[in-house]
């Protein structure tokens, strides 16, 4: 082989060489690039991930915040009611307090054409038009100061409020009185005889978290016997 012939050889084989490396250095990006956009795409959902579960514990707690709260109201609401018939105060309180309502009235059944009166039952609290705030119902902060201490811990974002409504009618002469009402309530309950007064009261309490927006409301239907 010629000397000329032996350098053609090298430079050919060299120039294939090169052309190789080059073609594996692009593939090697190619790939590098590839490898890099699912690590990222994998790293953005694991973060997304994250956050979520994050913002549905804070969520969680935050409701679990306002249920607490709310729960405490209602036994302040419980506590309020028998007071009150305690004191004797239901009609000077019920129907003429804001958030304390009268939920049996009568209607006047001439208008519409039936010529008979009727007895209602209003559940304020179920509205639409209920804002719950000082124009339809009673802040527990406001109504005993000391609950705010009470709940201080929780750092609620304001404070519970509650709506209370009395389902009795107590005047036999009225349309709305009933020995025993719907849900089998009795009115005058006594074994030995003696008349005894029961009375019932629908309480609706809303309690809110640190986030405004978070609110629970627990209801329930409370008697006095008495």
């Amino acid at each position: 082989m010629s000397f000329h012939k032996a350098v053609a050889l090298r430079q050919q084989a060299t120039a294939t060489a090169t052309a190789l490396a080059s073609h594996q250095s692009g593939s090697a990006l190619i790939v590098s690039i590839i490898v890099l956009l699912v690590l990222t795409v994998a790293g953005i959902s694991a973060v997304q991930s994250t956050t979520l579960e994050i913002r549905m514990a804070s969520n969680n707690e935050d409701r679990n915040r306002a249920f607490q709260a709310a729960e405490y109201t209602l036994d302040q609401a419980k506590a309020y009611v028998l007071a009150l018939v305690e004191q004797n105060k239901i009609a000077d309180t019920f129907g003429v307090n804001k958030g304390m309502y009268k939920t049996l009235t009568v209607s006047d059944g001439s208008g519409g054409g039936q010529g008979t009166d009727n007895c209602d039952t209003s559940t304020p609290w179920l509205a639409k038009s209920a804002k719950w705030n000082d124009d339809d119902s009673v802040s527990l902060y406001s109504y005993n100061s000391d609950t705010q201490t009470a709940l201080a811990a929780l750092k609620l974002s304001k404070s519970p409020r509650f709506m209370i409504g009395y389902d009795n009618d107590t005047d036999t002469s009225s349309l709305c009185y009933t020995s025993a009402d719907a849900e089998g309530y009795s009115n005058s309950l006594g074994s030995t005889g003696a008349a005894r007064q029961t009375d019932r009261f629908t309480i609706t309490v809303a309690g809110y978290g640190s986030q405004p927006t978070t609110r629970v409301r627990l209801q329930a239907v409370y008697s006095v016997l008495h």
